[in-house]
C-alpha cells in the first residue's frame, strides 16, 4: 500500500479506536474529572520521580505555565505536590503524593489489562508485528526530538 493511501487509512482508523477506548474509561478514572493533559502529567511523574516544571513542560510539549495550571489541579486534588531541591530551594521539583502514585499504579493496571483484552485474540506473530511497529516509529520520534 502506498503511503498516502497507508496514511489515510490509519488517519480514519486510529480515532474511532482511540474514541473507544476513552468510552471504556473506568469510573475510578471518570470520577477525578481530571483532563487527558493532567493524566498524561501523572503519568510522566510515575515514570520520571521528581521533575522540574521545565522537564515535564518539554516532556509534554507544552510552556511552563501550561504545566503549572495542570500541577495546580493535581495539587488541589492531593495527587502531587511541590517539593524544594535540597540544596537550592530556587528549583522546584513536582512529585506525586502517596494518593497520586497508588492512583497512577493503578491506572497503570488498568491499561495493562485493557491490552491484554485487545490483543488477547491476536496472534503472537502479530503481537510482535505490531510491537516491533511501535519501536520503529518510537525511533523515529526519538530522532526528530533529538532524544537517544
Amino acid at each position: 500500500m502506498r503511503l498516502d493511501a497507508f496514511s489515510k487509512k490509519v488517519a480514519e482508523i486510529v480515532p474511532p479506536i482511540h474514541m473507544a477506548m476513552l468510552k471504556k474509561q473506568p469510573d475510578f478514572i471518570a470520577k477525578t474529572r481530571l483532563t487527558f493533559q493532567q493524566l498524561n502529567l501523572m503519568e510522566a511523574l510515575r515514570f520520571l520521580g521528581p521533575a522540574k516544571m521545565s522537564d515535564l513542560a518539554r516532556l509534554l510539549a507544552v510552556t511552563k505555565s501550561a504545566v503549572t495550571g495542570l500541577a495546580d489541579r493535581l495539587i488541589k486534588g492531593k495527587y502531587a505536590r511541590r517539593a524544594h531541591e535540597e540544596g537550592d530551594r530556587r528549583i522546584v521539583r513536582l512529585e506525586l503524593t502517596p494518593r497520586g502514585r497508588e492512583f497512577a499504579e493503578r491506572m497503570a493496571r488498568y491499561r495493562l489489562d485493557m491490552i491484554r483484552g485487545l490483543f488477547s485474540n491476536i496472534s503472537e506473530r502479530d503481537r510482535s508485528s505490531y510491537l516491533d511497529i511501535l519501536l520503529k516509529i518510537k525511533a523515529n520520534i526519538d530522532r526528530e526530538s533529538g532524544n537517544k
